[in-house]
């Protein structure tokens, strides 16, 4: 499939949450470790990364929780983002 046709398929796998937790089970995160053309499609498909659930508890290291921030925001690219 074209890249632009998987990108559509890829926002549809989002959880129908209005904000996304970073789970490594669930879209978009578990595309990125599917395969490496997934992947680099994840990565610049920024309707994947446009909103955020996050719960500090979820986090003991919080240089964790900055690069998984600084990450997703930057995946966002123009898109608004919406974080809770």
């Amino acid at each position: 499939l074209p890249p632009e046709i998987t990108a559509l398929i890829f926002v549809h796998c989002l959880p129908e949450d209005e904000f996304i937790k970073p789970d490594l089970l669930e879209a978009p995160l578990v595309l990125l470790r599917i395969c490496e053309q997934w992947r680099e499609i994840a990565m610049t498909t920024p309707a994947l990364w446009s909103s955020l659930s996050i719960n500090l508890e979820w986090f003991r290291d919080l240089k964790k929780l900055d690069i998984l921030c600084c990450d997703w925001i930057s995946r966002a690219g123009s898109m608004p983002l919406s974080i809770k």
